[in-house]
């Protein structure tokens, strides 16, 4: 019984110590990696084919490898500034209406979103889960040959654990879903013309990435 009790005091005192150590830490460092996908559009040809009228079809991004970064800076006991960065390169694809027709345009394109945030995490021992949310611009490239890229005004919800393998060196997994709100020219191909989105609904993707985090 005594043994167990000063087990239990030990374990309480690890613990406690692993709480404190963490939330000590003002800075932290990610690299992460995994995939992104999802993200499509009602869209309309800007600049037609020649000889045809306004093509009107669906935009979307096939699923791909994506990495990123973070640079938090702690402004509270359990919260998070940060800066944040995503990249995607994928393939772009424009199918036009109706659905059976086969009309396709693919081109090689990348995905990009620069984001400001916070997020409040609960520290339980060596697990760290958090939440967070972050604006910023959004970037659609067109690589290649004379590729054009847009800007757009995009929001991130995120949520994600730490897991600490010393007070200075956490796992990290995080799932995120970006929202882009379009404007104007979405994605242009090259030697066919630009899309432009019909409706006002958002660009919503989904992400999951692990990294490597360094707290000092």
């Amino acid at each position: 019984m005594k043994t167990a009790l000063c087990l239990t005091a030990l374990l309480a005192t690890c613990a406690f110590s692993q709480d404190a150590s963490a939330q000590d830490k003002g800075i932290e460092i990610s690299a992460t990696a995994g995939t992104r996908f999802g993200g499509s559009l009602d869209v309309e040809s800007e600049n037609p084919s020649p000889g045809t009228s306004g093509e009107t079809g669906t935009l979307s991004f096939d699923t791909s490898f994506s990495y990123g970064g973070i640079i938090g800076y702690r402004v509270q006991p359990n919260g998070f500034a940060f800066l944040s960065y995503s990249r995607q390169e994928t393939t772009a694809r424009f199918r036009q209406f109706p659905a059976e027709g086969t009309n396709q345009v693919s081109g090689e394109a990348s995905v990009e979103y620069f984001q400001l945030g916070g997020n409040l995490e609960v520290t339980r021992g060596r697990l760290v889960p958090y939440f967070g949310l972050s604006i910023g611009p959004a970037r659609f490239a067109a690589l290649g040959k004379d590729g054009q890229d847009s800007w757009f005004f995009s929001a991130v919800i995120d949520a994600g654990v730490k897991i600490m393998l010393t007070p200075n060196i956490y796992l990290r997994a995080v799932g995120r879903v970006p929202f882009t709100f379009q404007g104007g020219s979405v994605y242009c191909y090259t030697g066919y013309g630009c899309l432009v989105a019909l409706h006002n609904s958002p660009l919503v993707q989904g992400e999951l990435h692990g990294g490597l985090t360094v707290a000092f």
